[in-house]
Order: C-alpha cells, then structure tokens, then sequence
C-alpha cells in the first residue's frame, strides 16, 4: 500500500473546514433564537433583585476556585483499590466487607463502600509533594445508609503529613492525622455531602495547616469510626486535593471587581458576568460556564446557545459544581449547545465530565472545536472528540465496553492549533452528532448529564500525561478489535503531526485463514477447534500414537517461511517446516520442535535428535522456526536460541503432528513475512519523548528519541545484556572507588541489586614487621552497604578447613552443607566448589577492526550464596556469576569453584547446616542445573590476635566496589 501521508493531511484539512462550516450551518438559525432568548433574559437579569444578584456572586465565589485539574491517580475509586490500601504503609489486604463495586440503596456505582457494623481505614499509596507555603484544596464526597431508623457513619477524612525521612511527622494535639475535611462528623443517613477545605502554613494548631516537615502527604479517610450506628453502611465517593494559590489569588481580584459595584439594582447584568468571570478563572477555561454553575432553574445554561435543536433540559445537582446540565435526545437527532470563543495557537485540553442518565450507549456524543481567523473565513482547523471512539482519563474505551449508569466519566483531549492567524473558535458539545456515528446511523436516544465542558491552555504536565493517554488508548483499541491497519494521530511536543501504525495478525494477509490452513483426511480424528481460539487444533479422538494425527498447510512459501505456535498444557505435540508436498509424521520434517508432554523443549531435524534445550516451557510460550536465506532460526517468545545453516531456494509447507488424545496445539501462525508482522508499531515524529510522574503532580523526561539517535535523562536499569550484531556483552554497573577506615558504617547511597565484590588496596599503608599482616572484612554485607573492619593480625598459623559435600533438604537453599570448625575465614572469603550442567552457545562475530573474526562462547549460571550463623537464619551471601569458557556447543556438565565473601561472624551449630547454594538466573537457552556441593572451604589463622590498623580513623583503606549485577 502506497502511504501518502502529505496528501491526506491536505485533505483533511479541507474536509475538517467542511465539516466545520457544515456544523456552523445547521446551527444558525437556532443560535439565532438561542441569543433572542438569551438576550431575554439578561433583560430579566437586569431587572434582579439585590438578593438574587448577590446569591450569584456568592456561587461563583464558591465555585469560582476550580483549578487545573485534579491528578490523583483513581481518586474517584473507578479503578477499584487500585492506588489505595487499608494501612498507612501503603500495604495490606483489604477485607471483605470492603468493597468499590456495589451500587446500593441509591449510592452509584464506583463509591467505596463499608458495610453495616465494620470500620475501614483507607490510605492512598501514593505519597504527593506539598509546599506549605502554598495553598491546598482538599474535597471529599462522603455518604451514609441504614435500613431502618435514623443514626449516621463517623468520618474522618483527611491526609497524613509526610517528612523528609519517609515516615509520618508529629501532627500534635490534633488527632494521629490531619482531618481537616471531616473530623470525626456524623454523616446522616442518606446524606451525600461534599466538604471542601483550603490548607496551607504550617503548624500543630489548626486542621487547615500542615504539620510542621511536612513535605509529602498521604490521602486518607476512617469510615464506620467506633461509635457509629451497628447497622450504618459508610460510603466514599472521592477524595482529592489541588494547589489553588494562583486560582484563589485570581478569585480574589474577581471578588474585588463584583464587590466594587455600588448597585445591585442598578448593576445586576454586571454582577451577574462577574460571577461567571470568576468561574471561568478558577478553572482556567478559556471558554464561559464550563461547570454549568450558571444554569437557570429551567435548565437554560448561561453562555451556551442551542446548537441544532432545542433539546428537553433540566438543571440538576453538580458534582463539580452546585449544578449540572441534563439534556435529552431522541435516536438519530442531532442534539447539543455552542459557544464562541476566543483562541490562539497553541496547546489546549478539551475536557469533559459526563453521566449516562438513561440510555445504553454513548455512541453520537461529543465534543468538538472548529478554530478560525478573525474573519471567520480563513482556512479552519477542527477536532472531533469521540466519546465511544476515544479513552476515558482512565483509559476506558466505551464503544463495545458495558456503561455504567449514573458513573460519571472524564474525558481529556489534548489538541494543537497551529493556524498562526487562529482569533475565533466555535466550541460544541452534543449529546448526538451524525459526526460521531458513520452514516448518520448510531445515534441512540439517551439522557445525559453534563458536568463539565472546558478548553484551557495546557501545561506541560497536561501535554505528558495525554501523550500517554492517547497512547494507551489506541493501543487498547488495535488489541480489542480486528481492523488490519490501524493509524491514530497523536500530538508531538515539536507540535508536528505524529502517527502510530498497528498491524494484527489476524488479518495480515499473508497468514491462511483457520478454516483453509489444514488439510486432514476423514480417517485421521482431527478437529479445527475455532471455539477454543482463533489459531488452535486439537486431537479428539483415536489413540494416543504419533501419526494418527497429521495436518499441515495448503499454503507454502519459498526462501522465506515461518511458524509459530503455543502448546498446551500436558501437550506431546511436534510443529515445524517440511519441503514434502505430502509429509508422512513428525520424524519427516525438515526442521521441528517437540514438546514432551511437559515442560521439556527438544529440538529435532529430519528425523534426528539435536538437543534439548528446555526444561521449563509455558503455555503461553511462542515457539517458532523462520527460514530466511541460508539459515533456519529456532526462537522463544522472539528470542532466537538455535542457528543453523540451510538451503536457500525451498519451498516450505508448515505441519502439525500430536500424540495424545486432547492434546492441543495453539496460535498457529504461518506466513512468509516472520514475526515482524504478526504485531509491529510503529511511531513517527520529531521527537518522541518518555515521561513518567515524579511525584507531587510533577513529570519527569525518561528518554527521549531525536535525529535518530536516543538519549536518557535517567538511570539507565538493564538486566542481562546488549547485543551488538549476534555479541552479547553483559550489562554491569561501573566499578568505583571508595576508602574506609576500621569500624566504619559504610553506604553505597542507593541499592546495587546484589552483593558487590570489594578489592582492598594497602599499598599505602606503612610496612609491618615479620609476623604480622593487614585483613580486611566486610561485616554485615547488603546490596547498600557494610561494616568496615580493618586490621592488623599477628603472627599465627594458617589453617584450611573444608566441608564434607553438601545435600539437599527440600527447603531453604538448594544445596546445604556443615560447617567442619567454629573458625570463621580470616578474610570472610569462602570457596565454593559446586556440579551441574551448562548450555554453551557459540558464536563468530567480526567486531569490524580489520582484525580475524572472534569467537565468543555464551553461557552462564549466576549462583546466589547463603550462610547461617550459629543460631541464626539464612542470609544472603554475594550473587556470583560462573560462565561457561571455551568448548563446543550444547548442555556439558561443569565442575566449578567460586568464592563468596562473607564478613560477618558464622560460628558453628551442632543442629543447622551454616553454607548453602541456589541457582539465581542462567543465561536462559538449554538446561542449566545444579546438582551438588561438592564443599566450602575457606582459611583461618590458629591464635591470631588483631588491632585496628586505622587509629584515629587513619590512614583511610582504598577499596575498589565492583557490582555484580551484570
């Protein structure tokens, strides 16, 4: 397929200024009544009494301090506990009278719940960053419910103060946490109020400030407190907190303004604008009422005109703010309101928070902005907002999910005007569009209740987090539905188009579809099982022999061919490549892999054994043989663990043979294109940057990609290796230095992930006379640090102690073994001797500096010690790797030493064995065991007496800290 990405562009262009001028079109007429209307009552605004203009200055003083928005993660419990714990700590398991999915006694789905008779403690996980000395808004939505009778539920909501050290901060006489929202109130049965507090200073003398050292909070609420009614349930509907200082100081100057006028008479209509104004500001909205708290008592949303045809409306109670719009449409009617704004270029968020009231589906419902000049003529950008096409802010696609009634969804776009000449814009939102439903069919009836319709500017943190969002989302979209080429436009940060692309294998057209890919006789017991995944068969009857059941593809590929399969549990099944036009069983495939019936992976070609390679197989492995060019490539889940040279003209049928009955072979795939189609993305832009939340509502760039080269901003964490053309190199933390003295509690600042090996250097310190020498122990030795001891021993007589062989006991570390005396190592170095198998990989490699190619021998076992001092339990010892030297291909038996520094004292248990041995990882291709301990042995000296050698904490020991994580 032919892409072309610049003329499409320019006709979207075009069709979005259509679409656009079609939508301004069917609107005129009833925008023209709607600022009859609308001019009515202003008219009847003017006429107000001084009452009823200051009840309208006190909403938007209420409501006015709406802030950017709100970034707690699940602050509404839509996601379930996900974010949220019963303990402080941020662990625990949440008991069973606990529950987010209930939609009792008129409580709407999504509130977390506490049945009668119980008490819960709820504690966000996430720690947010707080400065004091800004200002805080806390709200909540809290609820109670009894059967029978009166009573109420005893709350407290609010946060736990955070130090510097990690841990809680005295919050003094007022109580164990800072309940500045609810403390200790009854809530009523019935009642779901929402309660709203501003904090900020810092202090042990007030709810509303923080505790002093306060730099990160916890969110978090009591519920059912002791002394509740026994039969009350309690609710929680969301807790979330915002930083308001610029908002509140934007309100203040608003309030100012609506104070200043010397008349409500005589200034209502100008009362009136300074009431929405200051909503407006609070909530950085470019356009007016976008919370719906100027709504009329018969449901007439104040700055917003009808928009196609009058809609049945109604004013209801807000969440976001006193009041909501509802309105109505009828099936395949378009239905919704405008706004004229004022814009820029630039980067903006259109926003939406929206409830299904009755009805099944959102399909037809929207938004959308159309963007020109002054003139209103010049070229237009414009913008559909989808709600069943585009995610939820929690990532929730509503087109073929179930929708909640009565569970308020958020929605967030973020959208680029680049029109340098871009004044006017025209703003919708429609509970029924034709443009949201292809063919103008879809548009259901439904009832819906808008609680938000904004556009504002976004911040950075806005651009990242939808970024992601749009991501997620379309990624979401390709693995729930079956389109072959997908493309969604996303927004790049250099503000260029970006594009992703998605293929899916279930309709690349190279793969055969499942009720053509195999061909079987009536007599072999063979069934193409669609109804337990698209790609499976299955052997349903006969006996358990080879060759009763044979199926292989009518499709066949030359020079370039692959299969890919899954095998079942308990499968003995085999899957590979045969040139015959008519294969007989397994053993006349070219290139087959087996599996045993359990977890063992076998590897055979033309009839004839090669190795085994595997000893853990999954179900959800992808086991796969690719013939391109001269070679054959055997892989796991992508990751080629066999090379072997072929033919390069031949042609390739893919075939199946299982054993026993009930067994089952799935995801086949055959194709001539390999894994590259079966799921490939693909992303284009300028920049493509990696962001993640660093805490306190702030990002931070992971990575960036640019001019086609990558650069990371943060720690770069590998586990394994990278591989330069078929060279693996192991990925390891630098070494660096460090000096010590005797006694010193050393850290390493941050985690190395195991054990590192420490080089002491005394060079530079002075000569000791005959007899003596210089020891140095790391004592108490973890991944982040040690206790240094540095000494100086005296004369005395070195002994060698060595273990008997080891055994093992079936619990604790593999292999155990005794210690021989009560002597620790003089120096904490014990050598351990250990037996077992190793696959070896061999690889050439021209590295490219002229020079003969190299050969590197892959292969290796990462061995985790362990030691128990007397009367004590198991410790872990350093992680050391053993690779697997020079030597021919294949599984080959090992009989290796390494050594384990200990520095801590062991001592002797008559009733424990004190050394133990484990596998930690390998190098994950062929068989890779331990079979025995052969010993421990380790050197110790016979009346040897020691004194520091740093007195005074001088001179200090250089040491050399090598990690072991590679």
């Amino acid at each position: 397929m032919q892409e072309t990405y610049g003329d499409t562009a320019s006709a979207a262009v075009s069709a979005a200024a259509a679409e656009a001028a079609k939508l301004v079109a069917q609107g005129a007429e009833t925008n023209a009544n709607g600022y009859a209307g609308a001019a009515a009552a202003s008219a009847a605004n003017a006429d107000a009494s001084e009452a009823g203009a200051a009840s309208s200055a006190l909403v938007a003083a209420q409501w006015g301090n709406e802030a950017k928005g709100i970034t707690q993660a699940n602050r509404s419990f839509e996601l379930g506990f996900d974010g949220w714990a019963p303990q402080v700590t941020g662990s625990g398991e949440w008991p069973s009278h606990v529950t987010t999915t209930g939609s009792e006694f008129g409580i709407p789905t999504g509130w977390l719940v506490v049945q009668a008779g119980a008490q819960a403690q709820i504690y966000s996980k996430t720690e947010y960053k707080v400065d004091p000395a800004r200002k805080y808004k806390f709200r909540c939505r809290v609820g109670a419910w009894r059967a029978v009778g009166g009573g109420g539920s005893v709350m407290y909501v609010g946060f736990v103060g955070i130090g510097v050290d990690g841990n809680p901060v005295n919050h003094g006489a007022f109580g164990s946490y800072r309940y500045c929202l609810v403390t200790g109130t009854t809530i009523l049965n019935g009642a779901t109020p929402v309660f709203e507090v501003i904090v900020t200073g810092e202090g042990n003398d007030s709810w509303v400030k923080f505790p002093p050292g306060t730099v990160r909070i916890k969110l978090m609420a009591i519920v059912n407190y002791p002394g509740s009614s026994p039969d009350i349930a309690g609710y929680v509907d969301f807790i979330e907190f915002e930083d308001v200082t610029e908002s509140q100081a934007a309100n203040a100057s608003a309030n100012a303004a609506a104070s200043s006028t010397a008349s409500a008479g005589a200034h209502a209509a100008l009362a009136q604008s300074s009431a929405i104004l200051s909503a407006q500001i609070g909530g950085n909205s470019i356009n007016k009422n976008p919370l719906f708290a100027d709504t009329a008592a018969d449901g007439t949303p104040g700055q917003w005109s009808i928009w196609n045809a009058p809609p049945a409306k109604s004013r209801q109670p807000g969440y976001e703010s006193p009041y909501c719009l509802q309105i109505s449409a009828a099936d395949n009617a378009n239905s919704g309101y405008t706004q004229t704004v004022t814009v820029a270029p630039g980067k903006y968020l259109l926003e939406a928070a929206v409830e299904l009231v009755a009805g099944i589906r959102f399909e037809g419902s929207g938004m959308h902005l159309a963007v020109y000049d002054a003139t209103g003529t010049g070229a237009a950008q414009s913008w559909n907002f989808d709600f069943c096409a585009e995610p939820t802010t929690n990532g929730e696609v509503l087109r073929d999910g179930a929708i909640v009634a009565n569970k308020v969804y958020r929605f967030s776009k973020l959208i680029d005007i680049t029109l340098s000449a871009a004044r006017t814009g025209y703003l919708y939102f429609m509970n029924n569009w034709e443009g949201f439903s292809p063919g103008g069919a879809g548009r259901y009836a439904k009832t819906l209740k808008w609680h938000r319709v904004s556009l504002r500017p976004a911040s950075d943190p806005d651009i990242q987090a939808a970024s992601v969002k749009q991501l997620a989302g379309a990624l979401a979209s390709i693995q729930g539905r079956t389109e072959a080429y997908w493309q969604t436009e996303l927004n790049a940060s250099s503000g260029a188009s970006a594009f992703m692309a998605a293929r899916v294998n279930t309709n690349d057209p190279t793969l055969v579809p499942v009720d053509l890919m195999f061909l079987f006789s009536a007599v072999r017991p063979v069934q193409i099982a669609t109804e337990i995944s698209p790609r499976c068969v299955r052997k349903v009857g006969g006996e358990s022999a080879w060759g009763q059941f044979i199926c292989y593809t009518k499709q066949r590929y030359t020079n370039h061919a692959y299969v890919e399969a899954s095998f079942g549990v308990g499968a003995a099944a085999f899957i590979g490549l045969n040139s015959d036009a008519y294969p007989g069983y397994w053993a006349n495939m070219d290139y087959g892999i087996h599996q045993d019936g359990a977890t063992t992976i076998v590897v055979y070609e033309n009839g004839t054994f090669i190795a085994s390679y595997f000893n853990d197989a999954k179900p959800t492995d992808r086991w796969s043989i690719r013939h391109v060019g001269s070679a054959v490539q055997y892989a796991r889940n992508g990751k080629v663990f066999r090379v072997v040279a072929a033919p390069g003209s031949v042609t390739y049928y893919a075939q199946v043979d299982i054993y026993n009955v009930g067994a089952e072979v799935n995801n086949l795939v055959f194709s001539s294109q390999g894994p590259s189609w079966a799921s490939s993305v693909a992303f284009g832009a300028d920049e493509i940057s990696l962001w993640n939340p660093a805490g306190g509502g702030l990002w931070k760039k992971a990575a960036a990609v640019a001019g086609g080269d990558a650069t990371f901003y943060g720690n770069l964490n590998v586990g394994g290796g990278i591989y330069v053309g078929g060279l693996k190199i192991p990925v390891a933390l630098q070494a660096f230095n460090i000096s010590v003295y005797d006694g010193q509690v050393v850290s390493y600042g941050a985690s190395l992930g195991t054990i590192p090996l420490l080089t002491p250097d005394f060079s530079g310190f002075p000569a000791l006379p005959s007899g003596q020498s210089y020891v140095f122990r790391a004592e108490s030795h973890t991944p982040t640090g040690f206790t240094a001891r540095v000494k100086k021993s005296t004369a005395a007589t070195p002994t060698t102690s060595t273990t008997g062989a080891g055994t093992s006991p079936g619990t604790g570390p593999t292999f155990q073994a005794n210690k021989a005396v009560a002597s620790d190592a003089y120096d904490g170095n014990y050598s351990f001797r250990v037996t077992g198998t190793m696959y070896r990989q061999t690889d050439t490699v021209d590295i490219g500096d002229g020079g003969p190619v190299k050969t590197v021998y892959h292969g290796y076992i990462r061995f985790q010690s362990w030691f128990r001092p007397a009367g004590g339990s198991w410790t872990e010892g350093p992680i050391v790797q053993v690779n697997a030297g020079a030597g021919t291909d294949g599984n080959q038996p090992y009989d290796k030493t390494f050594i384990a520094n200990f520095g801590s004292a062991i001592g002797l248990d008559a009733s424990n064995t004190e050394f133990g041995v484990s596998i930690s990882s390998t190098y994950g291709v062929g068989i890779n065991t331990l079979t025995g301990l052969t010993s421990v042995s380790h050197t110790y000296y016979s009346g040897a007496t020691e004194s520091t050698a740093t007195p005074g904490n001088l001179p200090l020991l250089p040491l050399r800290v090598n990690p072991q994580n590679g």
